[in-house]
């Protein structure tokens, strides 16, 4: 498996190809499961002697983490068991995921700040609101020389321009 700032690859040795498992910005949720730690060692001896034995031992061994790790994208699971580093793995994506562009949520933000703040529960509602879509508190004001509707924060009335204060 590979991972690159945009992707998720797995490596098709056989057929020397890169096949796209995941787009980061598609990923809903990672899931760590499993994990257990696996050890390996070796040792070897040279013993020689008739009664006493006399000889050297020699012996290493390493131990890692590895677990299974689920990609759910779009309520479908894909499972990758026996990860190494599964919980290393899941903080390096999530980490990319908080740090990719979405222009999708920059839209959103942008049209959320075009509307008409409420105050009081601060929600942004559609320009045309007179009440909010929360708490239902009234949005506007009413121009008491000609009754055109203005937002709440307005000082002059964008018809007349006569003072709301």
């Amino acid at each position: 498996m590979v991972v690159t700032n945009f992707r998720i690859l797995a490596i098709d040795h056989q057929n020397n190809k890169l096949n796209i498992l995941h787009l980061l910005p598609n990923i809903d949720d990672v899931i760590v499961m499993n994990i257990h730690r696996v050890s390996q060692s070796i040792g070897y001896g040279v013993y020689t002697g008739y009664r006493t034995r006399v000889g050297t031992r020699f012996s290493s061994g390493t131990s890692k983490t590895v677990g299974d790790i689920i990609f759910i994208e779009n309520t479908q699971k894909s499972s990758w068991i026996g990860i190494p580093d599964p919980t290393g793995l899941k903080n390096f994506i999530k980490s990319i995921k908080k740090t990719m562009y979405d222009p999708l949520t920059k839209l959103e933000t942008k049209v959320s700040g075009s509307g008409i703040p409420c105050r009081g529960c601060g929600l942004q509602n559609p320009k045309n609101s007179k009440f909010c879509d929360n708490c239902g508190k009234n949005l506007a004001s009413v121009c008491s020389k000609c009754g055109t509707s203005n937002p709440l924060n307005s000082s002059f009335c964008s018809k007349c321009g006569f003072s709301l204060q």
